[in-house]
């Protein structure tokens, strides 16, 4: 298999050497990097991107993947990219993915057929989401665009320089610290608060536990989750007669992390410790073996379900709904919301609260999913071979700016909002007097609840679409986000520039790796592996390449680090003035 990679790899990197481009083509081949079609090097820099862009009505196509599509159907059709073609004087084409189950995007990268613009998901977990992508701007198919957005991108310039850690976040990915992809970034800078603990005040008030513990805000240890969960699974608080309450659950994906950090240890993945900023792997962390002890008693004694950790949506919104689940880990937007309407709309008697994040043992609230920043993971790549690259980064530069900014999030004045004599937006009945809000919004906007088009996501606007939640709702939402606020430190995977020949290697070392990490943990969980096999599994996953991955991940961070420490003054400055405020 690694021949005829090698082999495939020759095979495009000739073709791309006798290949001629226009508008759209190129390779992601390992041979001669290909050279930009246009040469920007003599052309003068602009101040102000003012409207038209193109006096000509040129026309560029632009490739949406399946999580910008959500957003709305075709935005061939969307009034706000209409009315963007309109103020720009470009006509765009854009492309959906027909058939979601192909990698479309690596099918086109290897064909050397490609749009102007790629618009995807650029990124995940600390490196680029698809290897194919990354080598292909690396090889020169997309543009490098530090030049373009210096010379042709005013507001993108001028907000990198406001937010100095969103500009580190985006060349820490790349092993030449250069910037490939625009960004989709927030206004301002955001704490991701979509996940938290929850549990059921109206249980609390019933079971026979010691008062403090009746106040979720004193939650907090692992040892009051015990007493707490024991309370509810002993007491019967649903009063059915019946032993059939389970204490905890949550989804599958999320028992890797949930817990966790009261045994400082954040998850059962790759994360940057934060106590001393090296990157790990909680299997080989010390902690682990005393939190999957603690999980397969809790399983054994009903304080969580028996399936913990295989729990898909549909078995914690039985558990819920059935009155049978007394707190959870989930997400507000999406999940804890929609229960405390369930509840409401069955005029049930649950009273779902927020509570704070674990502590571990020096009484630090932790978390391994909660992060701040401004940074999203989708990006708009550009073919190095359009003859229209500078018109193509002047257009993301317009949403970046004010006006685009107020036609990609709000639609268009008049119709979809209005401003009122102190400049604050509001929507108006098309979108809130809709039967269903979120379409609505979705339809008239280029952002999208799930993903769009535009690059600068207005943070107001979320406060807008939740104008209609209660009072009672709102708390909520404020508490959970309290809490989230109060972690006193958070492990994520950042952003890493590994080189192509060190993912290659990575790749081959996780093929088996990572299946003996996914297999084994729904073993330890179940108790189907006793922690006697825990030590010895430990050796088998260094054993097969675990400490090398490491090593070279940590390697690749540290390269990063210092190919940017000329940002860590502007940031300290950035975050010292917030802190002032």
């Amino acid at each position: 298999m690694k021949n005829f990679k090698k082999i495939a790899t020759l095979v495009i990197a000739v073709i791309l050497a006798v290949a001629t481009f226009a508008g759209c083509g190129g390779g992601a081949g390992s041979g001669k990097k290909i050279e930009p079609a246009v040469d920007i090097s003599g052309m003068e820099a602009i101040t102000e991107n003012t409207m038209p862009i193109s006096e000509d009505g040129i026309k560029i196509s632009i490739y949406l993947d399946n999580k910008s599509r959500d957003a709305v159907a075709d935005y061939n059709e969307s009034p706000a990219m209409q009315e963007l073609q309109k103020r720009t004087g470009i006509t765009i084409d854009f492309q959906h993915p027909v058939d979601t189950t192909t990698d479309k995007v690596s099918l086109m990268i290897n064909s050397g057929q490609i749009p102007d613009v790629l618009f995807i998901s650029t990124y995940f977990y600390g490196g680029w989401n698809k290897a194919a992508v990354k080598e292909a701007a690396y090889n020169g198919m997309f543009l490098k665009l530090d030049d373009y957005i210096d010379k042709f991108a005013p507001h993108i310039k001028a907000f990198l320089e406001k937010h100095p850690d969103a500009e580190k976040t985006i060349r820490m990915y790349n092993d030449d610290g250069g910037i490939y992809g625009i960004p989709t970034c927030y206004t301002d800078r955001a704490y991701n608060y979509y996940d938290g603990y929850f549990i059921r005040k109206d249980w609390l008030d019933k079971v026979d536990i010691e008062e403090r513990l009746k106040n979720p805000e004193n939650i907090r240890t692992i040892e009051d989750w015990e007493t707490v969960l024991t309370a509810f699974v002993e007491q019967d608080p649903n009063g059915n007669g019946k032993k059939d309450e389970v204490g905890f659950s949550t989804f599958a994906y999320m028992t890797k992390f949930v817990f966790m950090p009261a045994f400082d240890v954040f998850n059962w993945n790759y994360y940057l410790d934060p106590d001393d900023n090296e990157i790990t792997h909680g299997v080989v962390e010390d902690g682990m073996r005393d939190f999957i002890a603690m999980i397969c008693d809790w399983r054994e004694r009903g304080l969580v379900n028996p399936d913990y950790a295989t729990t898909d949506q549909k078995t914690l919104d039985y558990l819920v709904l059935n009155d049978q689940l007394g707190a959870f880990y989930c997400d507000y937007n999406n999940t804890a919301i929609k229960y405390v309407l369930a509840a409401k709309e069955k005029k049930s008697s649950m009273n779902l609260v927020p509570v704070p994040m674990v502590e571990n043992s020096k009484g630090q609230a932790r978390t391994g999913k909660v992060g701040k920043g401004v940074v999203g993971g989708t990006s708009a790549l550009i073919n190095s071979q359009s003859k229209y690259a500078v018109e193509i980064v002047r257009l993301f530069d317009y949403l970046y700016s004010p006006e685009g900014n107020a036609l990609g999030n709000w639609g268009i004045e008049g119709e979809t909002y209005t401003v009122d004599a102190n400049g604050k937006k509001h929507f108006t009945e098309k979108i809130t007097g809709a039967d269903n809000i979120i379409d609505a919004y979705n339809a008239y906007t280029a952002a999208g609840v799930n993903g769009g088009i535009v690059c600068l996501y207005d943070n107001e606007v979320n406060k807008a679409l939740n104008s209609s939640i209660t009072a009672e709702q709102k708390k909520l939402q404020d508490k959970a986000t309290e809490y989230c606020i109060a972690v006193d430190k958070c492990a994520n995977l950042p952003a890493s520039p590994t080189t192509l020949k060190e993912d290659d290697k990575i790749t081959d070392l996780s093929k088996d790796l990572t299946t003996y990490l996914t297999e084994n943990w729904a073993l330890f969980l179940s108790g189907e592996k006793t922690l006697e096999d825990y030590d010895k599994f430990v050796k088998e996953v260094k054993k097969m390449g675990m400490e090398e991955i490491l090593k070279i991940k940590q390697a690749a961070y540290k390269r990063g680090l210092e190919k940017t420490e000329y940002l860590d003054e502007k940031i300290a400055a950035m975050e010292a003035a917030e802190a002032a405020e």
